[in-house]
């Protein structure tokens, strides 16, 4: 797919090198310096000497220099990012004085395209700003930003059920009067958190709907008293807008008591993907295969 790939020591280098030696081909690379993040990459005082060793490996080539900010997304992580862009900033001069090409420089992830602007350099890296949303409440959201992904499923089974009926596994929740529910196509096996069990909710017909007891693997119940219009195959909104009422992946997350990241990636493979272009389904993605939209 002639992806770049990063490398952050040398026993991956050379993996990467024989590899690009054996398929004929000459290979970018970025490096990545640890100035702060403690997960992956070389050390500052490192950097030149890595880099030296790197450029004499056979078909890489340094395309880009990078670092990462852990703390950009919190007023008290200022003085953090800025001491750890000075190091950056340092070590490609260093890399530079060396007679090396460093190549890009980034830095900036979500956080930082808005709270650091200094640490735009040559590129920035929005992650989950990408999809139109902030990765912490701390991190001030720009105009303009809106969400580009829903997650959706349909309304299976409606059912009223007696005083004093249980619903879901367990038995958490007890019907307290002769009400109204609704089974959705979707569960933890889909990626649903269970951790909303009993404190989540979904948009059906514009209106917010609670979760019923348990979410189970395939399904969750639904409270529809509330929506007594509510019909068999209506559309079920788990995040996104429907009408004038939007859930948004932070507020499952807050819920869930996790972080939007997770659950943006914890959406399965079992969960059908339709990609759009200004409005048009161009795209479908699913355990079957992949299509053109076709539709609107």
């Amino acid at each position: 797919h002639r992806l770049t790939p990063t490398v952050g020591n040398l026993e991956a280098a050379r993996a990467l090198s024989a590899e690009s030696v054996r398929g004929g081909i000459r290979t970018a690379v970025h490096v990545e310096v640890d100035t702060g993040m403690g997960r992956s990459g070389v050390a500052p005082d490192e950097a030149v000497a890595f880099l030296t060793a790197l450029g004499a490996l056979d078909s890489l080539d340094i395309a880009g220099l990078y670092t990462h900010f852990p703390r950009a997304d919190v007023p008290e992580g200022r003085a953090m990012v800025e001491r750890q862009l000075e190091d950056f900033r340092q070590v490609a001069e260093a890399v530079r004085a060396a007679g090396i090409d460093p190549g890009i420089l980034h830095a900036a992830n979500s956080a930082a395209v808005v709270n650091h602007p200094a640490s735009h350099l040559d590129m920035v890296r929005p992650g989950i700003l990408a999809y139109g949303l902030m990765p912490s409440d701390a991190v001030p959201e720009p105009a303009g930003l809106t969400p580009v992904m829903r997650f959706v499923t349909r309304l299976v089974h409606i059912r009223e059920l007696p005083p004093g009926h249980a619903v879901s596994y367990g038995g958490d929740f007890v019907t307290p009067e002769r009400m109204s529910v609704g089974t959705a196509a979707v569960g933890y096996g889909h990626g649903y958190p269970w951790a909303l069990s009993g404190r989540g909710y979904a948009l059906l017909r514009g209106h917010r709907v609670p979760i019923l007891g348990r979410v189970t693997m395939d399904t969750t119940v639904f409270d529809l008293r509330g929506v007594p219009e509510a019909r068999l195959g209506d559309e079920m909104v788990l995040f996104g807008r429907q009408a004038d009422e939007t859930i948004r992946a932070s507020d499952l997350a807050a819920l869930a008591s996790t972080i939007p990241y997770e659950i943006l990636c914890g959406i399965g493979r079992r969960v059908t993907r339709a990609y759009t272009k200004t409005g048009r389904r161009v795209g479908i993605r699913s355990l079957l295969g992949t299509e053109d939209g076709g539709g609107s």
